[in-house]
């Protein structure tokens, strides 16, 4: 038997099956297929880039040489040393002999350096037994070497007459200088002999005696 208190409140609806239905379709969506996106499938053109094949040429494998065999060296021999030659010694050639000696000269000029002469010789004659006489026209000049000797029979000054004094070969004995023998200030030659080094100058200066 319905009241009058019970027919007055309405009747609550109940929503437990709503619920339940909402829970089974959310549990749908979420197992379903991900592949099958919901909503309209996008129309967008895909663009596939292909990158063009690599131009690098493949790596060079150097292959690796063979192990070189040690190399053995040749035993050394000693070469024998040779006695070395005596050292030979510079010879050295033997000085220029000198000039002979004019045995007879007939001076012909001389000054404190030199004396020019012509070659001559002794012949008799019919005054005074002897005289020197040339044997050729040519004259020839030579130098006076530093220390020369002058020797005259009776020397060349005044004061240095000492007698005659002769060799034997009648040469004049008593020394002179060579100032005094070349200035002919007081004695004048007759046809002495003169006597050379081996640089052809004169050493030797020695008169000969005329009566």
């Amino acid at each position: 038997m319905i009241t009058t208190h019970d027919r007055a409140r309405p009747r609550r609806r109940s929503t437990g099956p709503v619920v339940g239905l909402a829970a089974v379709l959310l549990l749908t969506a979420c197992t379903a297929d991900p592949g099958q996106a919901a909503g309209p499938a996008s129309t967008t053109p895909t663009t596939t880039t292909t990158s063009p094949p690599s131009t690098t040429a493949p790596a060079t494998t150097t292959p690796t040489p063979p192990p070189t065999a040690p190399t053995t060296s040749a035993p050394t021999t000693a070469v024998p040393t040779t006695a070395a030659a005596p050292a030979i010694e510079p010879t050295t050639a033997p000085p220029a002999p000198p000039p002979p000696p004019v045995d007879v000269a007939l001076i012909r000029g001389m000054d404190a350096g030199s004396i020019t002469w012509a070659p001559a010789r002794i012949v008799r004659a019919e005054s005074n037994n002897t005289r020197a006489e040339a044997t050729a026209d040519q004259v020839r000049t030579a130098r006076i070497a530093p220390g020369a000797t002058f020797r005259t029979p009776l020397g060349c000054t005044p004061n240095a007459a000492e007698g005659l004094r002769l060799d034997g070969e009648g040469l004049g004995l008593v020394r002179c200088t060579a100032h005094d023998f070349t200035s002919g200030a007081y004695y004048l030659p007759y046809a002495p002999r003169l006597t050379f080094d081996a640089r052809g100058e004169i050493v030797e200066v020695a008169d000969r005696y005329h009566p």
